[in-house]
């Protein structure tokens, strides 16, 4: 029963990732030059790509006690790159514009 649990709450929790990167980072967004139609976004995609590998991977990795292993090891791999990427593109972001450091922590 409390395995059961704990998978429910890996998966929400997954679901929850994805749909939060999503909402923040679309890959399909409205084309500026045509509008009504959609443009696919490679840096976007690559934001919700972790979250979607954390929600169908490492959700069957755990499914088994054999490969519950990996499931750890791929869960903490794409804890770590995504916390790399995302510092990486904030402060690409923020050295694009530097108009007032103090807006920084703003922003």
């Amino acid at each position: 029963m409390m395995r059961r649990a704990l998978l429910w709450a890996l998966v929400l929790l997954a679901l929850g990732g994805f749909m939060l990167h999503y909402r923040i980072h679309p890959f399909m967004v409205t084309d500026g030059l045509n509008p009504g139609s959609s443009v696919f976004n490679k840096t976007n995609f690559l934001a919700s790509l972790f979250p979607m590998a954390d929600l169908f991977l490492v959700t069957i990795f755990f499914l088994s006690r054999s490969t519950a292993i990996y499931g750890y090891l791929l869960n903490g791999l794409i804890v770590i790159f995504g916390t790399i990427f995302m510092t990486h593109f904030s402060i690409a972001v923020l050295m694009m514009d530097p108009t007032q450091p103090g807006q920084w922590l703003m922003n």
